[in-house]
C-alpha cells in the first residue's frame, strides 16, 4: 500500500488542460502538503475570495479534496483490506526536526476531530508486544494498528547501527501495518523509465502505454551504453546526452526539495558535461528526462513601497488521490525549477462552481 505525491505539471486556462498535463515523478515517502495545502485554500477563500467577489458576485469558488481526507481514505482502504477490528494510527516522524512547517502534530489534530484515534510517534517509540504495536505517552499505552512513515528504510537503518531500537516500525513494515510498505523504497526518480522503454512496453496495455506517450516525459538512468533516445532511435546515451542538452534535464535519483536538478537550456556547457561525468562514473544516481514546458503565469505582487504590479512565475502541482478524491498542492516560484525549498511559495488551487 502507498500513499503519495505525484508531481506535475498543468495550464487550466487552456481547452486542452487535461491532453497537456505532464507527470514528472512520484514521492511515496515523506510526501508533504498534507496539511500546507488545505491550508493555503482556507486563507484564500477567507481573506481573498470575498474582495474578488466585490468586483465579480457570480465568482463562486470551493476547496479541492483536502489531501488529509485522501490519505485517511488510502489508510482506511487498508485497514478493511486487512479486516482490522480496530483503527489506531501512528503518524511516524522524527521529533524535535529543525526547520518548516511541522505537518503531523497539525494532521494529528485534524484527523482526531473526524473521530479517528491518532498520534504523532517518533519512529524510535513504537514497541512490539505478544505480536502488537504499542506507543506510549503520558503514562498511557495505546495499541497502534496503522503506521504512515515519513522516513526512508536507509534512514532507518541508519539510527539502528546508531543504536536506536526501531523493533516497532520494523514489525510494522514486515506484518503489512505500514503506509508506504517497503514498495516506496522504489521511489527512484528512475522509475518512470519502466513507463517510456519499450523494453518494457509487454508489461502494459494498450490504452496504459498511450496514456505513458501522452502524460510521461522520456525519462533514463544516466549509465554508459546504448538505449533509445525521445524518438525511438538507438543511440550511445553518454555522447548523445552531452549534445542533446537544450531538451533535457539532470536531478539525482534520490533526492527531494528540487536538490541538484539541472535544466540543461539554463545551464552551460561546462556544469552540464560535469555533471554527465559524476552520473557516469555513480551508475543509477543520476536521471535524464526530456524537458516539459510548465505553466507559467502573472500573479500579483506587491513592492516595497506598497505598489501591486504582476510578475511571472512558474507553476507545478503536487497531486495526492485515492479512489474516492484527489487533493492538490500548488507551488510557484521566479526559477524553473519549482520547490518550496528553492525559494518557491504556495498557491491555492480552487474550484470554480
Amino acid at each position: 500500500m502507498l500513499f503519495g505525491r505525484f508531481d506535475a505539471t498543468s495550464d487550466f486556462s487552456r481547452k486542452d488542460w487535461l491532453k497537456g498535463t505532464q507527470f514528472f515523478e512520484y514521492n511515496p515517502i515523506g510526501a508533504g502538503g498534507t496539511y500546507l495545502a488545505p491550508t493555503v485554500d482556507e486563507i484564500i477563500l477567507k481573506h481573498v475570495v470575498p474582495a474578488l467577489r466585490k468586483h465579480a458576485p457570480t465568482l463562486l469558488l470551493e476547496s479541492n479534496d483536502d489531501p488529509r481526507r485522501v490519505m485517511l481514505e488510502v489508510f482506511a482502504d487498508h485497514a478493511r483490506s486487512l479486516r482490522l477490528k480496530r483503527f489506531n494510527v501512528a503518524l511516524c516522524q522524527y521529533k524535535g526536526l529543525k526547520g518548516g512547517v511541522e505537518e503531523f502534530p497539525a494532521n494529528v489534530e485534524f484527523f482526531r476531530a473526524m473521530g479517528v484515534n491518532c498520534w504523532h510517534v517518533d519512529p524510535r517509540e513504537l514497541r512490539v508486544r505478544d505480536g502488537e504495536l504499542w506507543y506510549s505517552e503520558a503514562g498511557e499505552e495505546y495499541g497502534i494498528d496503522l503506521v504512515y512513515r515519513d522516513h526512508e528504510a536507509n534512514d532507518l537503518a541508519q539510527q539502528e547501527e546508531d543504536g536506536a531500537d526501531l523493533s516497532g516500525i520494523k514489525h510494522a513494515l514486515k506484518h503489512g501495518r505500514c503506509i508506504s510498505s517497503l514498495a516506496g523504497e522504489f521511489d527512484h526518480k528512475s522509475a518512470f523509465e519502466v513507463f517510456t522503454d519499450e523494453r518494457f512496453a509487454r508489461h502494459f496495455t494498450a490504452e496504459e502505454r498511450r496514456m505513458f506517450k501522452l502524460h510521461v516525459p522520456w525519462t533514463r538512468t544516466v549509465t554508459a551504453g546504448r538505449t533509445t533516445e525521445p524518438a525511438g532511435g538507438t543511440v550511445d546515451f553518454l555522447p548523445w546526452l552531452a549534445k542533446q542538452r537544450d531538451a533535457l534535464l539532470l536531478k539525482p535519483n534520490r533526492s527531494y526539495g528540487g536538490t541538484g536538478i539541472l535544466l540543461g537550456a539554463d545551464c552551460s556547457e561546462r556544469a552540464w558535461q560535469q555533471a554527465l561525468e559524476r552520473g557516469a562514473k555513480s551508475p543509477g544516481t543520476w536521471v535524464a528526462q526530456s524537458f516539459r514546458p510548465i505553466a507559467e503565469k502573472d500573479f500579483p505582487v506587491i513592492d516595497e513601497e506598497g505598489n501591486v504590479g504582476l510578475a511571472e512565475y512558474w507553476n507545478v502541482l503536487g497531486l495526492y488521490s485515492s479512489e474516492q478524491r484527489l487533493g492538490m498542492l500548488g507551488r510557484a516560484s521566479r526559477r524553473r525549477v519549482v520547490n518550496v525549498a528553492q525559494k518557491g511559495g504556495l498557491v491555492s488551487v480552487l474550484r470554480l462552481l
